[in-house]
């Protein structure tokens, strides 16, 4: 029990081991402290993912618990002490609408936590290729190349769990699960603050939590809950982009992006919406040149990021390891229908009370 309790602080460590040079750089936008938050996480575990897969695709083997699990710790407090932060916590008054709400929230992300802290993996994808990737990772000590085209970056993720431990566990895994639904919530909560106000942004935090579908999947240890916080906080510096066209937050929409390929291979849909927004800028004034500038910053700090795998993939196993396509067994349970273009329509019984 007592290896279970100390694997805690250094998986949380992990998540968070940015947040000092994040939140100093991060301070003179007005995404509020929820996507300081969100970012911090995203940014830790996409590097820690990515740290690991140098070291998995280096010559022997080198994904070593001694070369991973001191470096969040290292960062964290290296941070503390550069930018001479303290870790503060947000002052909320009781008895206020935005403490109740924050009840509410907090309540409902407590019941997704507990599920997936609790209980083992036992959705069919997870146990059929998360899982045991994962271990296969974590007893070989690099990466073998039967692993190519489905990005490992969840997989790394649950291997660095493991690892805090010296055993396999689904429980410290779920740890990795309920860090990205917490960081969902605070991405939504941080876009639609951004571009609507405060309430909308308690307002959407809250029907989100009302749907059963992002509930079920945020304890189900599947991807789509991680990409969709990477598409989020994409969307997020994208639109900021697109206001101020300043090439630091296109360099940071295009890590995003990144992040979201090394997570799924489904993300390759962010490259035309990513090639929206120099259009976008233009079309309201701006100068070609800077946003032409701004296109080559954020491509190619996303192919800087995501390349790497896909080339592999591409020497090992061909195309078809890039290119996703769905399984016979996922594929007999496609809808077509037009209908799906509506979801919220289509299906209403996955989004909660409120439609």
């Amino acid at each position: 029990m007592l290896p279970f309790l100390l694997a805690i602080p250094t998986i949380l460590v992990g998540f968070f081991c940015l947040w000092p040079l994040l939140s100093r750089i991060l301070n003179t936008i007005s995404i509020g402290r929820s996507g300081v938050l969100a970012v911090t996480f995203g940014l830790s575990t996409g590097a820690l993912s990515l740290y690991m897969l140098m070291l998995g695709l280096l010559p022997g083997e080198r994904l070593q618990p001694n070369l991973i699990m001191p470096v969040p710790w290292i960062i964290l407090i290296a941070g503390l002490i550069l930018t001479k932060n303290s870790i503060v916590l947000p002052r909320i008054k009781l008895n206020t609408i935005t403490f109740w709400l924050s009840i509410i929230c907090i309540s409902g992300f407590i019941i997704i936590l507990i599920n997936a802290f609790l209980y083992p993996f036992y959705r069919y994808d997870v146990l059929a290729r998360f899982a045991p990737n994962a271990r296969l990772l974590f007893e070989s000590s690099t990466i073998p190349n039967t692993l190519t085209g489905y990005p490992l970056a969840i997989q790394m993720l649950y291997c660095f769990t493991f690892m805090s431990i010296n055993a396999t566990n689904d429980h410290l895994a779920g740890l990795v699960v309920a860090g990205y639904s917490g960081a969902m919530l605070l991405t939504t909560f941080a876009i639609t603050r951004l571009i609507f106000s405060k309430r909308a942004g308690w307002a959407a935090v809250i029907l989100l939590l009302s749907s059963h579908m992002f509930v079920d999947w945020s304890t189900s240890g599947y991807v789509d809950i991680p990409v969709g916080v990477y598409h989020g906080l994409c969307f997020l510096f994208a639109f900021i982009w697109m206001q101020t066209g300043e090439q630091r937050w296109a360099l940071i929409a295009g890590i995003m992006a990144g992040l979201a390929l090394w997570t799924k291979q489904s993300a390759l849909v962010l490259l035309p919406a990513l090639g929206i927004v120099p259009l976008l800028g233009v079309r309201t004034g701006r100068s070609a040149m800077i946003e032409t500038r701004n296109s080559l910053t954020a491509f190619g700090s996303m192919l800087l990021i995501a390349g790497p795998w896909y080339l592999r993939s591409f020497i090992i196993a061909g195309p078809d390891a890039i290119v996703p396509a769905p399984g016979a067994y996922d594929a007999q349970y496609i809808n077509n229908s037009v209908y799906q273009l509506a979801t919220f329509i289509s299906s209403t019984e996955e989004w909660g009370i409120w439609l």
